[in-house]
């Protein structure tokens, strides 16, 4: 696994991209700390042999997400977060603890989350 720590800051930002330098067959968690991320006009580009179901962001301690035009790979766990969600899409499963208003043509893709396989299970079958 490939467990990735950022401020709210750091992983904020306009007209770029996030790049995942990881192997294939990797299961990636970013932890982001902070209270507010606002993204726009950019997307998460995931290496070969990653999908969006090996991919969870999680907004620790977020009260507020904003994303406009920005393709977010991966799901979302935002316990505490109330989303802006304008243009572009959250491509995985996505929970949110406020009220979430999506415009402008935002998608919500279910591709479902699998970070947690693999030969040791954090839950047991």
């Amino acid at each position: 696994r490939n467990v990735f720590e950022v401020t709210a800051a750091q992983w904020s930002g306009s007209q770029r991209d996030w790049i995942f330098d990881v192997p294939a067959g990797s299961k990636i968690i970013v932890n982001v700390g902070g209270d507010f991320v606002d993204m726009a006009n950019g997307r998460m580009v995931l290496p070969e042999g990653v999908s969006n179901v090996d991919v969870l962001v999680n907004y620790v301690d977020a009260t507020g997400i904003s994303l406009s035009n920005f393709s977010h790979s991966g799901s979302v766990l935002a316990p505490y977060a109330s989303g802006t969600f304008t243009g572009g899409s959250i491509d995985g499963i996505a929970i949110l603890g406020g009220s979430v208003v999506s415009k402008g043509g935002f998608e919500f893709h279910n591709f479902g989350l699998d970070v947690f396989s693999s030969s040791a299970r954090l839950f047991p079958k």
